[in-house]
């Protein structure tokens, strides 16, 4: 199977959102993007998407030409942008392979660590038997950057 990230490279959520879907699956290619609509990198992307079988998007949406790609795909789009949020759900009603995990109300990065370990990184790095575990240290790591990007 060919899995591929895409993940916004413009800011710490989105670079700390890539991490942690990284421990969680190995990927063919991993790419940063910040929205860009044409030139090498976005070439590069849609061949990528074409050639995918399973796509993984975090802190960050693609333009519909790239969406349309990945119809009848296995996809996931993990984000908190509310401006992004119907047109989403919109391509979630044409393909039922596409998983959206939307939550306005934390950062990309808390939504991550959420989806890969099950566990809320405010809940898990407020209790203090936590911090002697490496994971507890990760999700401590996460909560302090979710801060700065809700």
């Amino acid at each position: 199977m060919s899995r591929i990230l895409i993940y916004h490279n413009n800011d710490f959520d989105g670079t700390i959102s890539a991490s942690l879907m990284m421990w969680k699956y190995e990927y063919k290619e991993t790419i940063g993007y910040n929205y860009q609509k044409r030139g090498f990198l976005y070439d590069s992307i849609k061949k990528l998407i074409m050639d995918a079988d399973e796509i993984h998007v975090v802190d960050i949406t693609l333009p519909d030409e790239l969406m349309e790609l990945t119809i009848n795909k296995k996809l996931i789009v993990i984000d908190h942008h509310i401006t992004e949020e119907s047109r989403m759900r919109s391509y979630v009603v044409r393909n039922s392979d596409m998983e959206y995990v939307f939550d306005n109300t934390i950062s990309a990065c808390a939504s991550v660590y959420k989806y890969t370990t099950g566990t809320d990184c405010f809940l898990a790095s407020e209790d203090e038997s936590i911090f002697s575990t490496y994971r507890g240290r990760v999700a401590s790591a996460v909560r302090y950057a979710a801060m700065y990007d809700v």
